[in-house]
C-alpha cells in the first residue's frame, strides 16, 4: 500500500482558498478494509490508494475493488468522505466551476489602443456585495501592467473596464478578479485578446452652404490639405453638429431634426436613421458608440442616447432629468459628456451616462452659441462669431473661463477635437472668407486653411475623430 501525504499547511491552504465556494463528489475503488471502518481508496487520477477514509453510513459494509461516492468537502481531496455505493467506474477528480465567483468574459470595442475587458460576478448562494472587480492584464499570465479596476460595493453581474494606452496588432492576457466581502481574491480563468493594427484616421471633415443652398463636405489631411469634395444632401443640416467616428464615417442630423445621415470616409451615404424622436446634438464616444442629445416624441423628457455606431439603434438612454435646451455635446476620453444648458441656470454640465449629473458650472458663462471640445484637462467654448474661451474641464475657476483669439480666424462658429489639438472653422476678418484652423492645447495656431472665398452662407460644421 502506497499513501500519498502533504504538508499540513499545503492541506490547510488548499481548505481555505476553496471552502466559501467549491464542493464536489467523486468516485473511488476501495483498496483496504481497516479494522476500525475506514478505508483505503484509489481516487482516478492518484498514485496511491487515499488511506483512512471515513463513512457516513453507520453500518458500512464495502468490500475491496467496489466502486464508492466519495464526497471531496470543500474541493479539497486531503478531506474525503465516503457517502455510499457508486453506480459508475471511479473518475478523474475534477473541481467543480459551478460556484466560481467571478468569470471573464470576452473583451470588446478592440481597437489599436485601447479595449473594454469584460466579466460577470456570479449570483451565488450566501452571495455578498463584493468590494472590488477588475482586470489583471499584460503581455503574458503574468500579467504585470497595472490592474484597471473599481471599488465600492456591487451586487452580481456583469462589469467592464477601459484598458488604454495599448499597442497595436499585440496580443494581451487578462484575467478578471473581484475581492469578496473578506477581501479575498477571486479570479476567473486567462483569455486574451489582440489589438487591431494602427489606425490611420486623422482626417478632417468640414461642411458649408453656398448661396445656391448646395451643401459641400470637404476632406482635408492633418496639415490642412484639401483630399475630397462632396456634395451632400440640403437636408443634412450641417448647423447642427457633426460628428465622426473610429472609421472616418460622418454624421449629420438632418434640418427637421428627426433623423441621422452616416455617410462613409469616400463621402457616400450608407444609411439613414428616422425617429419621431428630436435629436439635436451628437457626438462619438471613446467605447465606439455614438450619443445623440434629444427629447422624446411629445417634447416631455429630455435625454441622452447611446447607439451602435453600423445600425445607430439607441441601446440605451440617460435621461436629464427636464426638457431643459443643451448645445455643445462632446466626450472626453474617460467618456464623460460636456454641454452647455443653455436654460436657467445657464452652466456648463459634466454627465456620465451611468451615474448621471456629476458635476456644473457656478460662475456667469459666456458664449452665443456653444460649440465644445475637450483637450486634456480643459474644456474650450466659443463666444459664436467673436472668439474662444478656454476652461478647466472641472470647472474649478467657476466656468468663466479665458478668451483667447483664433489665429486669424476672426469670427468662430464651430469647434471639433483630433487628438491633441483643437480644430475650428469660422470667418476672417469682415467676413471675407471661410477659414478652417487646427490649434494646439492652448489655443495657438498650428494652420489656418481657406476653404471659400466668397458666396457662402452662415451653416458651417467641422469634426474629425477625437481620440
Amino acid at each position: 500500500m502506497s499513501i500519498i501525504l502533504n504538508f499540513p499547511e499545503n492541506i490547510l491552504d488548499s481548505t481555505i482558498g476553496n471552502i466559501k465556494y467549491r464542493n464536489n463528489v467523486v468516485t473511488g475503488i476501495v483498496e483496504t478494509v481497516n479494522v476500525n471502518g475506514t478505508y483505503d481508496c484509489y481516487i482516478s487520477g492518484s498514485t496511491g490508494a487515499y488511506p483512512s477514509i471515513p463513512t457516513t453510513l453507520p453500518d458500512a459494509a464495502f468490500a475491496v475493488g467496489e466502486a464508492v461516492e466519495i464526497l471531496v468537502e470543500y474541493g479539497n481531496k486531503e478531506m474525503p468522505i465516503i457517502i455510499g455505493y457508486a453506480k459508475k467506474v471511479a473518475q478523474e477528480f475534477v473541481e467543480d466551476e459551478i460556484n466560481v465567483l467571478v468569470t471573464t468574459l470576452d473583451a470588446y470595442t478592440i481597437t489599436d489602443v485601447s479595449c473594454y475587458f469584460e466579466g460577470r460576478v456570479e449570483e451565488i448562494e450566501g452571495y455578498e456585495n463584493v468590494i472590488e472587480r477588475g482586470f489583471h492584464y499584460g503581455t503574458s499570465t503574468g500579467y504585470g501592467l497595472p490592474d484597471v479596476s473599481s471599488t465600492g460595493s456591487f451586487a452580481a453581474g456583469c462589469y467592464s473596464e477601459r484598458a488604454t494606452g495599448l499597442d497595436a496588432e499585440t496580443t494581451y492576457h487578462y484575467q478578471a478578479y473581484v475581492l469578496d466581502a473578506y477581501n479575498d481574491e477571486h479570479t476567473g480563468e486567462d483569455k486574451t485578446v489582440t489589438t487591431t493594427p494602427f489606425i490611420f484616421t486623422n482626417k478632417i471633415y468640414a461642411a458649408w452652404e453656398d448661396l445656391s443652398n448646395d451643401v459641400w463636405l470637404l476632406q482635408y489631411g492633418t496639415t490642412g490639405n484639401l483630399l475630397n469634395t462632396w456634395e451632400i444632401e440640403l437636408t443634412e443640416n450641417i448647423g447642427n453638429p457633426i460628428a465622426v467616428d473610429v472609421n472616418d464615417n460622418i454624421y449629420t442630423i438632418t434640418g427637421d431634426q428627426h433623423s441621422i445621415k452616416k455617410r462613409s470616409s469616400t463621402g457616400g451615404l450608407t444609411l439613414t436613421k428616422t425617429e419621431t424622436n428630436w435629436i439635436y446634438n451628437i457626438a462619438a464616444g471613446p467605447d465606439g458608440y455614438i450619443y445623440t442629445q434629444q427629447f422624446n416624441t411629445g417634447i416631455t423628457n429630455g435625454y441622452i442616447s447611446k447607439r451602435n455606431a453600423s445600425d445607430l439603434v439607441s441601446v440605451g438612454t440617460r435621461s436629464v432629468g427636464s426638457i431643459n435646451t443643451y448645445s455643445g455635446m462632446t466626450i472626453d476620453s474617460d467618456g464623460k459628456i460636456y454641454m452647455v444648458n443653455q436654460s436657467t441656470p445657464k452652466q456648463y454640465e459634466t454627465w456620465d451616462f451611468i451615474a448621471g449629473l456629476e458635476a456644473n458650472s457656478t460662475g456667469s458663462i459666456e458664449y452665443s452659441f456653444a460649440s465644445l471640445a475637450t483637450v486634456g484637462p480643459d474644456l474650450a467654448n466659443i463666444d459664436w462669431l467673436a472668439h474662444a474661451i478656454l476652461l478647466p474641464k472641472d470647472y474649478s475657476d467657476g466656468g468663466v473661463g479665458t478668451d483667447y483669439e483664433l489665429g486669424t480666424l476672426d469670427r468662430p462658429m464651430n469647434l471639433g477635437t483630433m487628438g491633441s489639438n483643437y480644430l475650428a472653422i469660422g470667418y476672417t476678418a469682415g467676413s471675407a472668407e471661410i477659414l478652417i484652423g487646427k490649434y494646439n492645447s492652448s489655443l495657438g495656431t498650428v494652420w489656418e486653411t481657406i476653404v471659400a472665398e466668397s458666396g457662402w452662407t452662415s451653416t458651417v460644421a467641422i469634426a474629425a475623430y477625437p481620440f
